[in-house]
């Protein structure tokens, strides 16, 4: 009390800027919670792992086959470079003897015609498949996806993605 009057005493500046602190906190807390329920929310964390499908493409006889696939966003796409030579069919049985003229006669997959799968727009790019070589990609984008092979330019597809 001064002369009489009741005068309350103004809080400290410290106080309402450790109190404004406090609660700005707690607000951007609130406020980037992921926990949001509500119709508007639009979070899209991709396809379940359990529903990520897989799209095969064949190389054979210098070209893709299918030369035209869609496949739904967070999917896989693998080629399969199968393109073997034609003088050397595949032999995968196990060598026990020496041939006449001996030789040991080779054993495992032929030898196929290297290819690349290479996007046009640079998105992607398998560097050479030789043998019996896979490349997959997973193609997170919707549009449509042109692609060829870099060795063999006549060997073109496209990939759409919805």
């Amino acid at each position: 009390m001064v002369d009489g009057l009741d005068i309350a005493i103004a809080p400290r500046p410290r106080r309402i800027v450790a109190l404004l602190l406090v609660l700005a906190t707690t607000m951007g807390a609130v406020a980037c919670s992921d926990d949001d329920d509500s119709p508007g929310a639009t979070a899209n964390p991709g396809p379940d792992p359990d529903e990520v499908e897989t799209s095969e493409v064949e190389i054979a006889d210098l070209a893709f086959n299918p030369p035209a696939i869609s496949v739904a966003a967070g999917n896989l796409v693998q080629w399969s470079n199968r393109d073997f030579l034609e003088d050397a069919a595949p032999d995968t049985s196990a060598v026990d003897t020496i041939a006449a003229d001996g030789t040991t006669p080779v054993t495992g997959p032929a030898p196929a015609t290297e290819h690349t799968v290479t996007a046009d727009d640079g998105s992607f790019d398998s560097g050479p498949l030789t043998g019996d070589a896979t490349f997959t990609f997973t193609f997170e984008t919707p549009g449509t996806y042109a692609y060829h092979c870099s060795i063999h330019s006549s060997m073109t597809g496209t990939v759409t993605v919805t």
